[in-house]
């Protein structure tokens, strides 16, 4: 079966996501979600797993969409493409599930379906305003929440998707892969209101997580604690002997500095000097 899975894969250019991002078709995920469902009724109900069932109707699906005789069959676009809908997969895996007897396997699929768009909708972020239309594309999510004139906007995983792959150097399908990721975690944990700031460690813990450390420089964020900032405003700063007072000059060019610090450290130095400087070994003069 999964030979002939991988033929009738072959034949679609990609798979439309709901955000209209192509993705790679794959008949495994496909697989994967109606096993997630299996897995389901089994635990729910106590019965022995439908072994099989998820391979059987991925295989249906792939049948259907390459079947000119289907009502699902995937016909070209305009660019001589063919690109399943994943509204239209979705909706063949539950007529398909419900014509195999499968009646609690499709009603744990569905109820997934919608647990997951709900779970979507409650998630709000608080981010920036703006004067104008929000644009969901918004750089600020994975960089600086605003302090002032803050809003609530709705939960929007393409948006990681997209300062993903516009920051760093990863394929559309792992960018969408880390960012799903990351909205797990937050469904997971319940959290309705999320900041920016902790998007981005999310996905920053994502990445490290997964290995990708080169880009996980791509999206550094160099932050300043309060307490700092409390101490550059109301005593003498040591870090810069030319400093002699604490007026708004030298608390901007303290600022400043400790930023650049940062920022060299992760951008003209190798990773082991830093390492070394971070741990002490090695202290790097005036930087």
């Amino acid at each position: 079966m999964s030979g002939e899975n991988e033929r009738l894969n072959a034949a679609f250019d990609g798979f439309k996501k709901r955000s209209g991002l192509v993705v790679p078709f794959s008949w495994q995920k496909i697989e994967l979600a109606i096993d997630r469902a299996v897995d389901e009724v089994s635990r729910k109900h106590s019965v022995a797993k439908n072994e099989g069932i998820s391979s059987k109707v991925a295989g249906q699906v792939l049948q259907q969409l390459t079947n000119p005789q289907s009502e699902f069959f995937v016909h070209t676009d305009e660019n001589g493409k063919r690109t399943p809908q994943i509204e239209d997969v979705q909706d063949l895996v539950e007529i398909l599930l419900a014509e195999n007897g499968e009646t609690l396997t499709v009603a744990a699929y569905k109820r997934y379906r919608k647990q997951r768009e709900m779970a979507r909708r409650n998630i709000r972020v608080r981010g920036e305003g703006t004067t104008g239309k929000v644009d969901v594309t918004d750089a600020s999510l994975l960089l600086v929440e605003s302090s002032t004139n803050n809003v609530n906007l709705p939960w929007d995983r393409n948006r990681i998707v997209k300062q993903i792959i516009d920051k760093t150097d990863l394929s559309v399908e792992l960018a969408i892969n880390v960012a799903k990721s990351v909205e797990n975690r937050i469904i997971a944990s319940d959290m309705t209101i999320v900041n920016t700031p902790l998007i981005r460690e999310l996905v920053n813990n994502e990445l490290m997580e997964r290995g990708f450390s080169h880009q996980l420089r791509d999206l550094s964020l160099y932050r300043i604690s309060k307490d700092f900032l409390e101490s550059l405003m109301f005593t003498k700063s040591t870090e810069n002997s030319n400093i002699v007072n604490n007026n708004p000059e030298a608390v901007n060019m303290c600022i400043a500095g400790l930023v650049l610090k940062q920022w060299a450290l992760d951008t003209i130095f190798s990773p082991e000097v830093k390492r070394a400087h971070d741990t002490g070994a090695v202290h790097v003069h005036d930087l």
